[in-house]
């Protein structure tokens, strides 16, 4: 109830603030349409690079795997009724549970040459995508021990060191925390809330150990710390700041660190009245774009059409108006957009590889969700 309230007065707050519309039935069925072709030939892509394993990479990791069982989790194609997809769904959540660690986080092998980032097996990152993964797909019931102890291990992975990094999330626990990360653990964490709930609550299998007991109760207002931290908003002058979201604290704003941050705040139960709000609801009506990442051009262009349509879903939105006064339905425009840049068998890839955005598999799969967020 104290979810759905919050998202009630976010609602309320971003219609004020965007003066945004709902759409006809037709035009959500007409919308819905154009989106289940293109969503249907992406799925058929992510399929068709499937190992015989359940896996997905060169070589297979949970990472990427987690990540395209996400993105294929499409309602627009009642995937959920789908009995072939749901065998292969199962074979690929049997091979993430080989990944699974004795702390409950999940992690891949440590392979130097296909990880730029880390020889850690970045476990945060990791574990965040296949909580997903399993939310999405619906196996609280049966896993509801695993997630419970994969919750539990990102409540610890929590950076605790007072300062500006406290509060955030890194691919591995003690490393300096960033936006990127803390969306992914955020949302993981957000999303299986109810996992402390009952029926869940009553069971053995997800009793919270002793250890998590401190950060169970700091979790979210040390996340709105981070938050508060990785945003560039002065509160005593707020004009001379963008109100956007840098990858780090300090460093510059731009679209697709902006929009985690949203979602975050979201998330993290922030009031829409709170002035960081509407710091960062200023610099969206002053950088809607859906030609590029604003502040980084190309780079990490798929990755911010993800962040872009996740953070303007949650809040039940359809239009945006700008700071021009240009009344926009990002729906559409980010379904032909990307419908725009498929290739003809159905994948996405970026010219821009920073970021792993040469990987299809990754962009697809980033496509994909930004996809489903569109045209739910």
């Amino acid at each position: 109830m104290r979810r759905q309230l919050s998202i009630s007065l976010w609602t309320v707050f971003i219609a004020v603030s965007m003066v945004v519309m709902n759409l006809p039935a037709a035009e959500k069925a007409g919308r819905s349409a154009i989106a289940a072709q293109v969503i249907r030939k992406g799925v058929d892509y992510l399929l068709s690079q499937r190992h015989g394993n359940g896996g997905w990479g060169n070589p297979p990791q949970p990472a990427i795997t987690a990540l395209a069982l996400v993105a294929l989790h499409q309602p627009l194609l009642n995937v959920t009724s789908d009995a072939q997809l749901r065998k292969k769904v199962d074979e690929s959540i049997k091979f993430l549970l080989e990944f699974r660690k004795a702390n409950g986080a999940f992690a891949c092998t440590p392979q130097r040459h296909y990880l730029f980032f880390s020889d850690r097996g970045y476990p945060v990152y990791t574990t965040s995508l296949v909580l997903l993964a399993l939310h999405k797909w619906g196996y609280a019931e049966k896993y509801a021990g695993v997630m419970t102890a994969a919750r539990n291990y990102l409540k610890t992975a929590q950076f605790t060191d007072e300062g500006k990094y406290q509060g955030g999330f890194s691919y591995y626990p003690g490393a300096k925390p960033d936006m990127g990360n803390s969306a992914w653990a955020i949302e993981a964490l957000a999303a299986t809330e109810y996992l402390e709930k009952e029926p869940f609550s009553k069971s053995k299998q997800t009793k919270n150990p002793a250890a998590t007991k401190g950060h169970q109760t700091q979790l979210w207002p040390s996340v709105q710390k981070f938050l508060a931290s990785s945003q560039n908003y002065d509160p005593e002058q707020p004009e001379k700041k963008d109100g956007g979201f840098g990858y780090r604290p300090g460093l510059v704003s731009s679209g697709s660190m902006t929009y985690a941050g949203l979602k975050s705040m979201v998330y993290a139960k922030l009031s829409p009245s709170d002035p960081r709000v509407k710091g960062v609801m200023r610099y969206l009506r002053n950088h809607y774009t859906l030609d590029e990442n604003p502040g980084r051009g190309q780079v990490g262009y798929y990755y911010y059409l993800l962040t872009f349509a996740k953070a303007l879903n949650a809040l039940h939105i359809d239009h945006v108006v700008t700071s021009s006064g240009d009344r926009h339905p990002w729906r559409d425009e980010l379904i032909q957009k990307v419908k725009e840049l498929q290739h003809a068998d159905g994948k996405w890839v970026n010219p821009n590889g920073k970021y792993m955005e040469s990987d299809p598999l990754i962009v697809t799969s980033y496509a994909l969700i930004a996809l489903a967020e569109a045209a739910h």
